[in-house]
């Protein structure tokens, strides 16, 4: 591999690279105003008396729908999302596909 590869291949490793693959997932869990999937998943996790589990699907729930949310937007041509730029009109639509799958 000649030195440029290798530096680019470290370059994945780490958090800064996650954060940056993650971001347009981040950026529209960040302008969502309906997080009723959550409520719901806590108030039943709690009722069970298995609030971890609960928390755990919450977090779950909202990341997969988030991401669902984003190659939806992406699919569709949509500029906005709950009167938010759509995460592919800010990253690009390559870097917001990357991220919402890798996300998943």
């Amino acid at each position: 591999m000649q030195p440029e590869a290798l530096r680019l291949l470290a370059a994945t490793e780490g958090p800064r690279f996650r954060r940056q693959l993650l971001a347009p997932v981040a950026y529209t869990l960040k302008g969502r105003r309906n997080l009723f999937r959550s409520i719901l998943s806590l108030a039943a996790g709690d009722a069970a008396g298995a609030a971890p589990e609960g928390n755990a699907s919450a977090v779950a729930g909202e990341l997969a729908w988030t991401c669902a949310l984003v190659i939806d937007d992406l699919v569709d041509g949509s500029a906005e999302r709950e009167g938010h730029v759509a995460a592919h009109v800010v990253f690009g639509p390559a870097r917001t596909a990357a991220g919402a799958l890798a996300a998943l």
